[in-house]
């Protein structure tokens, strides 16, 4: 069974990143990048299409963080938005029951750190 994560943030780190999991797929099937999210749709729907031409597995777009929280079937979400976000896509992502990965720094200030642990526990 394959752990189903999403991508948050597709520009340019979130396009790395998801040049990261379409390599890590080539190995290991345990990893899927089920969906994208930005709030730009076509930056959105490239990056899907990059990881689809790569993996085989076309990810669903989406531009809303909260509509694909409800709506998508994942395990977990890879963040990788403005540093300023991390905390607040974070936070809603655990509160659904979601694996959280975020690239650094993990939030903007220590008081967002911490409503991030606090959350996680």
């Amino acid at each position: 069974m394959a752990f189903k994560i999403a991508l948050v943030g597709c520009g340019g780190m979130g396009r790395r990143h998801a040049h990261g999991y379409a390599e890590l797929r080539k190995y290991f099937d345990t990893v899927i990048m089920s969906a994208v999210c930005d709030v730009h749709h076509d930056v959105a729907s490239a990056v899907a299409g990059e990881i689809g031409a790569a993996t085989g597995i076309a990810p669903e777009i989406c531009t809303d963080f909260d509509d694909m929280l409800a709506n998508s079937d994942l395990d977990g979400v890879a963040i990788v938005t403005s540093t300023p976000m991390h905390h607040q896509f974070a936070i809603k992502a655990m509160e659904a029951g979601l694996h959280v990965i975020t690239e650094k720094p993990m939030g903007l200030t220590l008081k967002a750190c911490r409503q991030m642990r606090d959350v996680s526990i």
